[in-house]
């Protein structure tokens, strides 16, 4: 015992054992490290058969100790306040010499171990080699009784455990690397196990390491893991016997889309942005990042957060507001537009949106994705958001359409057109067919901010054809801006809770030639 916790004085020890079967008197021998020999203070000094002794510092008051120490233990202080010249933490060696100056035994160490641990040895049978000495399992050592590392004789464990490649695609196979090494002091048969399904055995010399390499099926997307054992005959010791791998395995482009974007909040209001689960499957969006500079290594979202099929998760650099999940390093958004990245925690880009601010959205109206299945860096797929509110978090955008009807269209002519009243392209003529015979009708036409600027039907049933006419001019009356707008269009089954939906942009413009 050389490196305690605090001063080393006056704990430090070195433990004897008799191994015979005949008591032994050491009343007139000594110790000695590099430095220094002490003499131990006079008296009788006898060990008995299969016993044990401690050699102290001569003003050792066993207090640290107490409890821990076998009555039966043989104390022998040295003449002197220090065991030699005090036992060095990061290397020195000892010898044990007889009245008669022979040398008994004799060992040394050359590096530091864990402060309030002793340096153990493994098998009393075998010679004083570094992999015969260990570092106790027990703070402040075994003073007095069997060592804790007695066990260690044969002792085989894993290492280390890694895999290539490093973030697999859905179920690639998955290459696993495992250090074995033999830590005991006996060549030891070895055998392998993957989720407790033997793999490979062989024998390993005393000493040694090697690397083995295991080809294993790969796995679904999200975060896996796989456990690897091994079982050696005679190890008693089973603490490095096992260890389990974290895998994640990337999604799929899509899985997780971009859906909704406040850029430009009211004063007070944060940004943030909307996520939806695009997939058939639970997804975890722990360390999930949000960037519009690829070379961005932000941690992203921390905190375990699952999100079902069809769900949504409101990102933001917000950390305490209800419903938000917390993104350090969120970026900040632009008005005039910016370049979002969605990456998973494999590094992957899963979605990525590339907006302007003509796309719609502004002055406290958020940007929303009006279909799923559509390109994210489409223009014709998003828009101001219509909602009274301005926005639809953690909700169905007010712009959504799930689907396109197979047998109802909208057509818009002519796109773009001119209301300057010169009797050319002056109104746009929305010709429907819708795939109900009688429904009502909804058709409102917003600016690009979200703001609504006309309603042309307000629930009006009619048939299944037919077409309705806009000027230009708003609700009150005024000529609207040249500019891009979106019409609404939605057709409600008087028979059922079926609908139509269509969202379309439309152009008013400066007189065409």
């Amino acid at each position: 015992m050389f490196n305690l916790e605090g001063g080393d004085s006056p704990n430090e020890f070195v433990e004897l054992f008799n191994s015979s079967t005949t008591q032994i008197d050491i009343s007139n021998w000594f110790i000695a490290d590099k430095l220094s020999t002490d003499d131990f203070i006079e008296g009788s000094h006898i060990i008995p058969a299969l016993s044990y002794a401690l050699i102290v510092e001569g003003d050792f008051d066993g207090v640290l100790y107490q409890g821990l120490i076998p009555n039966n233990t043989i104390i022998i202080p040295v003449d002197g306040t220090a065991i030699g010249n005090n036992l060095g933490n990061f290397g020195d060696s000892l010898f044990l010499i007889t009245d008669l100056g022979d040398t008994v035994d004799f060992m040394g160490w050359n590096n530091g171990i864990t402060e309030g641990h002793s340096l153990e040895k493994v098998n009393l049978d075998f010679p004083n080699t570094s992999g015969n000495w260990r570092e106790s399992l027990n703070l402040l050592g075994s003073p007095g009784f069997e060592n804790s590392v007695s066990s260690l004789g044969m002792d085989v464990g894993i290492d280390s455990l890694w895999h290539l490649p490093e973030f697999p695609n859905n179920f690639e196979d998955i290459h696993y690397f495992l250090k074995i090494s033999n830590l005991g002091l006996q060549e030891s048969l070895v055998q392998i196990y993957k989720e407790q399904i033997f793999q490979i055995s062989f024998n390993l010399n005393t000493q040694l390491d090697t690397i083995v390499e295991i080809v294993g099926n790969g796995f679904d997307s999200g975060l896996q893991q796989t456990e690897f054992m091994i079982h050696v005959p005679g190890d008693k010791s089973q603490l490095n016997n096992s260890m389990t791998e974290l895998i994640f395995i990337s999604y799929p482009e899509k899985t997780i889309l971009i859906n909704e974007i406040m850029y430009d909040p009211l004063s007070g209001d944060p940004e943030w942005i909307e996520l939806v689960n695009n997939s058939q499957y639970e997804v975890d969006i722990q360390h999930w990042r949000i960037v519009d500079d690829l070379e961005d290594e932000t941690i992203g979202v921390e905190q375990s957060n699952l999100i079902n099929t069809n769900d949504f998760a409101v990102i933001s650099r917000e950390e305490f507001i209800s419903g938000f999940i917390y993104q350090d390093n969120f970026p900040s958004l632009n008005n005039s537009g910016d370049n979002l990245y969605l990456i998973d925690p494999a590094n992957k880009i899963i979605d990525n949106v590339n907006y302007t601010d003509d796309w719609g959205g502004g002055d406290g109206f958020s940007l929303e994705r009006i279909t799923l299945f559509m390109n994210s860096n489409d223009p014709v797929n998003w828009g101001g958001s219509v909602n009274p509110f301005g926005s639809t978090p953690s909700e169905k955008n007010s712009l959504f359409v799930d689907k396109i009807q197979e047998n109802g269209s909208v057509e818009i002519s002519p796109n773009p057109f001119s209301p300057d009243k010169d009797g050319f392209d002056d109104e746009i003529i929305i010709s429907y067919n819708i795939p109900f015979s009688y429904s009502k009708l909804y058709i409102d036409i917003y600016a690009i901010n979200g703001i609504l600027v006309k309603s042309l039907s307000n629930g009006v049933i009619v048939s299944s054809n037919g077409f309705i006419t806009w000027d230009g001019y708003d609700n009150k009356n005024r000529k609207c801006r040249i500019g891009p707008y979106i019409l609404k269009f939605e057709a409600d089954d008087s028979q059922s809770n079926n609908s139509f939906k269509k969202i379309v942009r439309i152009i008013l413009a400066k007189k065409l030639n």
